[in-house]
């Protein structure tokens, strides 16, 4: 409590209550992700038993495989205008936002028929779909494409709400239309245990939200416009792209590292070992850094406010509270797991899987150095400066995907897949923290 009233009293009223609805928003947000995914899996494995349900999550990881040449816009725009909303630069902020959404637009026209034209052309006749008919199969896939690329749509919207610091407006929406989507799948599942019914479903909820979302942008943020041709500069777009090379680069990382390794192992293992892992993983992994967001992106655009207000020494103390308190997090949690993770595991899923101790010990550690990593990162995200990071950290998990992928052909067992995760979020941790001792003076250049 001492560290929580610390960190508090270095903000003014109006800081505390904005901060107060981002925390409770987060809080709400991540708890009710977490109890939907506790209950999810087990409602889908009820109703549409457990081999679909392991085609489901190699099906909705798919999209993801073309989110290799999304460049990831949103974050950096997002970070940047909250800049420039502290600095009072309003004509930046229009004119940035404006070419923000002429990228994701002219993203999506370019994503969207490549994916169709990837999905209608490659041969599906893989191991995991042998349950499925071929055609339904293409068309489940084209439906989950179609609603993936609704969010990028999302995200420019959601822009336009959050940079003001408002996160918790979009936070909002997210959790209601989170809960939403899967009650939709488990309601049409019960018409029809059919994956073209749950496809349905998930693209539903996703329009839906489209159309919130706008509401909700052009309530807030009026004077922001998506179309603008007088505000369109080639300057600002090439500022853009440089600015989004390291959210790039993390998106990259974090898809080789969780969709790709997923799928790797759908390929060369089965449905099982796919709902095993990503069950595991859900619970050791993803539960988790759900909690621990929560801080993160709560004092998220705190760290950006007082960086462009010049606010450096305030910074400096609010980060090391930080610090203190994700280590205190991480020893909760490690003490919980040991003590009660299998049993925890056991009744979440009914002893649908076997509890398996090495694998859960590997995710449980990497899990532990990669929070370390990013949280000593956080304070140079928060800034758009963390490029040589995510340099390392894509090269680290793209090389582990191509070492596992001849591993697996050589008939090789998936638990040293783990363990060279571990080994990379280990040296990241390193690495991050020699960074944060060096920049620790603060010798920070604006972008």
């Amino acid at each position: 409590m001492s560290l929580y009233s610390n960190f508090l009293r270095n903000f003014t009223f109006k800081d505390k209550k904005r901060i107060a609805k981002n925390f409770s928003s987060n809080l709400l947000s991540n708890f009710s992700r977490i109890i939907i995914q506790i209950f999810f899996p087990i409602l889908m494995i009820s109703v549409y038993g457990l081999e679909k349900f392991g085609i489901w999550l190699f099906i909705i990881a798919i999209p993801d495989v073309f989110y290799l040449l999304n460049l990831d816009f949103n974050s950096a725009a997002k970070t940047q205008l909250s800049i420039y909303y502290n600095q009072k630069k309003y004509t930046h902020i229009n004119k940035l936002f404006v070419n923000f959404s002429l990228l994701n637009f002219s993203l999506i026209l370019f994503l969207l028929p490549v994916c169709f034209y990837a999905i209608n052309n490659i041969d599906l006749n893989l191991k995991i779909f042998e349950s499925i008919e071929i055609n339904q199969l293409k068309k489940i896939t084209q439906i989950v494409v179609f609603a993936f690329f609704l969010n990028f749509i999302i995200a420019i919207l959601e822009t336009g709400i959050s940079f003001k610091g408002k996160n918790y407006i979009s936070e909002n929406i997210n959790t209601i239309f989170d809960f939403i989507s899967k009650l939709l799948i488990i309601i049409f599942g019960l018409i029809s245990n059919s994956l073209l019914f749950a496809a349905y479903a998930y693209a539903i909820s996703n329009l839906i939200r489209v159309l919130i979302f706008y509401f909700w942008m052009k309530k807030l943020s009026s004077e922001l416009k998506l179309i603008d041709i007088n505000k369109i500069k080639l300057s600002q777009i090439i500022y853009l792209f440089n600015l989004s090379i390291p959210y790039y680069l993390k998106s990259i990382s974090n898809l080789f590292k969780h969709s790709y390794q997923l799928i790797l192992l759908g390929v060369f293992f089965g449905p099982y070992i796919v709902g095993l892992i990503s069950t595991f993983k859900t619970m050791f992994y993803f539960f988790p850094i759900r909690i621990w967001s929560i801080a993160q992106r709560t004092i998220m655009y705190e760290f950006t406010r007082l960086y462009a207000q010049k606010k450096i020494k305030l910074l400096k103390e609010n980060f090391k509270i930080f610090i203190k308190i994700c280590f205190l997090f991480l020893t909760i949690f490690i003490f919980i797991t040991f003590l009660y993770g299998e049993l925890i595991y056991t009744l979440w899923l009914n002893e649908k899987f076997t509890f398996n101790y090495l694998i859960v010990f590997l995710i449980l550690f990497d899990l532990c150095f990669h929070v370390l990593a990013n949280s000593f990162n956080h304070i140079f995200k928060s800034i758009n400066n963390f490029l040589n990071f995510s340099k390392l950290e894509a090269f680290l998990n793209i090389s582990i995907f191509l070492i596992a992928l001849q591993m697996f052909k050589l008939d090789y067992d998936y638990y040293l897949l783990f363990s060279f995760n571990l080994i990379v979020s280990i040296l990241l941790a390193v690495y991050s923290l020699k960074i944060l001792f060096k920049k620790f003076n603060f010798r920070l250049t604006a972008r």
